[in-house]
């Protein structure tokens, strides 16, 4: 069972595999995300071996190769259907209303204290910088002279 922060908790079920047709699918930023993801994962066992069988087949391809992985190495695993990532379905069994309605009703009295700067503002201090780095070159100069 998993928390959600301090409201729900979860109970996570795999109910399939993400397919390499399904895979090729997703748009090239969900593929990198998900090779970072598989890259730097280290808690999940699932994870460390489906990199452990990567870089198996990776060096009988080319043996002479780096022993690292890269995003494009995960990519080509997925693609390929050698490996695939499992599909969770996460049931919540228990949520706290009373802690949600707190937080709902704290956050309709908050008031966030951000200034903001219009870009007239923004464009005078720019230009108040520029000026004084123009006088600090007049300076330079007349010491030099």
């Amino acid at each position: 069972m998993q928390r959600n922060g301090c409201t729900s908790e979860y109970h996570c079920v795999v109910v399939g595999k993400l397919t390499a047709q399904e895979f090729v699918q997703q748009r090239q930023e969900v593929k990198d995300n998900w090779a970072k993801h598989l890259l730097k994962a280290k808690k999940s066992s699932e994870y460390v071996d489906m990199r452990g069988r990567m870089l198996s087949r990776k060096r009988k391809r080319a043996p002479c190769s780096s022993s690292e992985l890269t995003i494009k190495d995960v990519i080509a695993s997925l693609v390929a259907g050698e490996e695939q990532i499992d599909v969770a379905r996460m049931n919540c069994v228990l949520y706290d209303h009373e802690f949600a309605e707190g937080l709902s009703s704290a956050l309709n009295t908050w008031t966030p204290k951000i200034t903001t700067v219009t870009k007239k503002e923004k464009t005078k201090k720019r230009g108040q910088r520029g000026a004084r780095r123009a006088d600090d070159d007049d300076e330079t100069r007349s010491e030099k002279d």
